[in-house]
């Protein structure tokens, strides 16, 4: 009967095939030719749905959200730029911020891992395997990827058009700036999904990818191959909404820290005395040996060192090294712009005294160099100003002294105002030594003991209770203070 049934259904192919031939002219699989449509109307609209983004836009509204009703004391407002928290746990120092823009960007890409696992399965492709670029899976790719791209591109539009509606609301405008960057730098499907299907790499029966292809290194980019038009528009809007959401940030940061730096610039009456600081540093001018020197300004006034780390601590508050380099980058151009307008503003009221006109063209120098030398045309400016009021001679004396004073200034700094100094990290080869002054030894309060009288022997009888008090009776000494070289 098996036999039989064999015969029979051999015989209807043959009949089947011999049919196409007569027809067709050719051997063909007709029912391949007839479900192939289907078959890809029923794929297309399956991939519609998992790219419609449907579970990522409430989660961006959330985030959005909740970055709005987060209050300002739950914003880390006293954080420093080195982390007081004892836990070895490092997701304790990120932003709440942060945590969610990365949230929603790890849900992306894992919709774009699964769908992408998806059509290789539905190609017959199995775990470890690759498909070629042919046929209904190469229609099929291209819709994902159209889709992809598509909703990518509308993500990008809706988090710049956040940003432009509500320009006054920093927290929402930041929240935008840290989900676009965080789908830039976390969603590695991008540069996987949007390239051609056969560079698609292998993956496990997780899921994960087993081969990560040097397309999806950042950084990395073979100048003969043609750039791809799609990445490149979905990379391009991200990094405008990006921009967009950081520059609200930025200009709110760099405005509130100009306006205290600019009322502390006015009341420091020390820059219209004639009388020379203390604290300045004796150099040597003579190379002959005559023993001239001059007293040159070494240390950077306080209020400017107090601006920039305020600035640095804002930064620190909102992500620190997890914020894009650009945004740093916006942060100290601008803030060098309003700082070096304040110097402007406030010296044309200001009675500078020779002394008072060095020490702030230590301080612009010490700014500029600090901030990336942005705004470098106003500054070189502003020096020229104020070194119009010095006698050229004493300047030509003056200049390389102080210059070398600012530079190992710069490098003293190199911590505490990192933040920054990374930017440009000038004058590497520069040697660093304390400032000196006229009194380098540090003041300090005169020591005393500690007690005013200890005992000097030990009791006679340890017998406790019973024993004979009289004979345990200890003999306290006066301890006298040292007296020092400096007493007599």
């Amino acid at each position: 009967a098996a036999r039989e049934r064999w015969s029979r259904i051999s015989s209807e192919n043959k009949e089947w095939n011999d049919m196409c031939i007569n027809v067709f002219k050719e051997n063909l699989n007709l029912w391949d030719i007839l479900f192939e449509q289907p078959w890809l109307h029923q794929g297309f609209a399956l991939f519609k749905t998992s790219l419609a983004f449907s579970h990522i836009k409430p989660q961006v509204d959330a985030a959005l959200d909740a970055a709005v009703k987060k209050s300002s004391s739950d914003a880390r407002r006293d954080s420093s730029v080195w982390s007081s928290s004892s836990s070895k746990d490092a997701n304790l120092n990120i932003p709440e911020d942060i945590k969610s823009a990365y949230a929603v960007a790890n849900s992306l890409n894992q919709a774009f891992l699964s769908v992408r696992k998806d059509a290789l399965m539905l190609q017959g492709v199995q775990a470890g395997g690759h498909a070629e670029l042919e046929g209904r899976f190469a229609a099929l790719a291209e819709h994902i990827q159209t889709c992809a791209h598509k909703g990518l591109v509308e993500l990008a539009q809706y988090l710049s058009m956040q940003v432009q509606v509500k320009s006054s609301d920093t927290s929402r405008a930041l929240m935008c700036g840290h989900l676009a960057k965080a789908v830039t730098s976390g969603v590695k499907e991008i540069n996987v999904l949007l390239n051609p299907a056969n560079m698609w790499p292998k993956y496990n029966d997780g899921a994960n990818l087993i081969i990560k292809p040097p397309k999806t290194l950042r950084g990395v980019h073979n100048t003969n191959e043609p750039e791809n038009v799609k990445i490149k528009s979905v990379t391009d809007g991200l990094q405008q909404a990006m921009n967009a959401g950081f520059k609200v940030w930025v200009d709110e940061c760099a405005s509130a820290v100009a306006r205290r730096f600019k009322d502390a610039l006015a009341s420091d009456d020390a820059l219209m005395v004639d009388e020379t600081p203390a604290h300045w540093e004796e150099v040597s001018t003579d190379k002959v040996g005559d023993g001239l020197s001059l007293r040159l300004p070494s240390t950077i006034s306080s209020y400017v060192l107090t601006a920039l780390h305020n600035a640095l601590q804002e930064t620190q508050r909102i992500g620190g090294h997890l914020l894009p380099r650009t945004a740093i980058h916006a942060l100290a151009s601008s803030l060098a712009e309003a700082m070096l307008h304040a110097y402007d503003e406030s010296l044309a009221l200001l009675q500078l005294s020779e002394k008072g006109t060095l020490q702030v063209l230590l301080d612009v120098k010490f700014t500029s160099d600090v901030l990336a030398r942005s705004a470098a045309e106003r500054a070189d400016k502003l020096q020229k100003q104020l070194t119009r009021k010095l006698d050229p001679i004493d300047w030509a004396t003056y200049e390389p002294h102080l210059w070398e004073n600012e530079r190992r200034a710069y490098r003293r700094c190199s911590v505490l105002l990192g933040g920054f100094i990374q930017l440009s990290n000038l004058y590497q080869d520069t040697l660093v030594k304390p400032a000196s002054g006229a009194n380098p030894k540090p003041i300090t309060a005169k020591a005393i003991a500690r007690f005013s009288y200890l005992p000097v022997s030990l009791p006679t009888l340890r017998g406790g209770a019973n024993a004979d008090r009289a004979k345990g009776k200890i003999d306290w000494g006066e301890i006298m203070p040292d007296t020092t070289d400096d007493e007599e």
